[in-house]
């Protein structure tokens, strides 16, 4: 992040600092929960994040990576449709990822500690990762079992379901959105969509969930005291401002 500039040197020293310590000590490969204020092109931002480490063959070799999948906790506004951009994935892709990421994407997506889905836009299921699964009662916990069915169908929701509208909503009008939704009999889910565009249009929607437990944390207040500490060196190089949830 630091060589492409998006971020400032207190922001980098503190995220040097993080992942150090989610890589050693106790919390070595256990994916952990951060709450994280960030100073990007000047602006405070607050992130919630997952942080974990996997590892992806390239070449001959396994190599280890720490993944990290972060929501936009300022940029976010529950159920308001955005606009896409079309050529921002392709610019993305494009431009910052290596020949490598065709190994180490599948890697990623498979470990990674939020529920991931690439749906179809009728709402059947292309693929889900183990996290999204787990979420399935059993028998119904197999990849096979899942592709090809509706989030209604394996969770078992009423058409007038959040879960289904959206489902239906991203798939058809090509925009993304946040939105909090509740599967039966579980905790409330912070859950993004947005559309993967080829080059006739949108062929698919991706569903990232994510399980936050750190709660009553105030954001505003959270990117406040990011910049406050930001602006002051001494008491920078002291600063805490991350806070740590190793999942169980």
């Amino acid at each position: 992040m630091e060589s492409l500039g998006f971020i400032d040197e207190f922001t980098r020293r503190r995220l040097v600092d993080d992942h150090k310590r989610l890589t050693a000590g106790r919390n070595r490969g256990r994916p952990t929960e951060f709450w994280e204020p960030m100073t990007i092109n000047g602006k405070n931002r607050a992130f919630r994040a997952f942080r974990f480490l996997f590892e992806a063959k390239v070449g001959d070799r396994k190599v280890e990576f720490l993944g990290d999948i972060s929501f936009d906790w300022t940029a976010m506004e529950i159920g308001q449709e955005n606009p896409v951009q079309d050529s921002l994935g392709e610019q993305t892709l494009h431009g910052l990822f290596p020949d490598q990421m065709e190994a180490i994407f599948p890697a990623f997506l498979e470990k990674c500690p939020t529920a991931i889905a690439i749906k179809r836009l009728n709402g059947e299921i292309a693929w889900c990762n183990p996290t999204y699964l787990s979420l399935l009662h059993e028998p119904d916990r197999r990849l096979d079992r899942a592709i090809g069915k509706t989030a209604k169908q394996l969770f078992k929701l009423d058409a007038s379901s959040p879960i289904v509208q959206n489902d239906f909503l991203v798939g058809q009008q090509n925009v993304w959105m946040y939105a909090i939704e509740t599967l039966p009999n579980k905790e409330p889910r912070t859950s993004l969509r947005f559309p993967i565009i080829g080059k006739s249009g949108p062929m698919f929607v991706g569903v990232a969930s994510a399980d936050f437990q750190l709660k009553n944390v105030s954001q505003m207040a959270f990117v406040r005291q990011g910049h406050d500490r930001a602006t002051d060196d001494g008491r920078a190089r002291k600063s805490k401002t991350s806070a740590l949830r190793p999942l169980k």
